[in-house]
């Protein structure tokens, strides 16, 4: 990419093509806090570490970086805007161990091997009666 760090090159690659500049605040901050969820994986001990951001062709790290620009220049990026993006990673622990390590118990997960579905209830439920997945499409990720 040249002697620019990766950072840089992401924010001029989306201001060339700021694909969430129609988007309304509340669809940019929901799309912040799906990158933000995703850039942090559970660990076998039962904690959270970031996701290794530049694997995929650096897919995380620019689509956090392009989530970033856009919350900065709307002056949407505050405190409670990350309170809100870290909320559904706190609600995951506030019984204590969260389920998804006492489901698994002292399995080794395997990369690659296995399908991990974490959703609201209602969404399980169906996956788990009827075989119905609940999927979402983000065109940004």
């Amino acid at each position: 990419m040249g002697k620019l760090p990766y950072h840089q090159w992401f924010r001029h690659s989306y201001y060339c093509n700021p694909y969430l500049i129609l988007e309304t605040d509340e669809a940019v901050s929901e799309h912040f806090t799906d990158i933000f969820v995703n850039t942090v994986t559970l660990t076998k001990a039962g904690q959270l570490a970031p996701t290794p951001m530049i694997e995929n062709d650096a897919r995380f790290a620019r689509r956090f970086t392009e989530a970033t620009e856009e919350t900065n220049w709307r002056g949407a990026l505050t405190r409670d805007a990350i309170a809100a993006a870290r909320a559904p990673l706190v609600a995951y622990f506030k019984d204590g161990e969260p389920l998804g390590c006492r489901m698994f118990g002292e399995r080794d997960y395997l990369p690659g091997e296995c399908l991990v579905k974490y959703s609201k209830r209602l969404f399980v439920s169906d996956m788990l009666q009827h075989g119905r997945f609940h999927l979402r499409h983000n065109r940004a990720l």
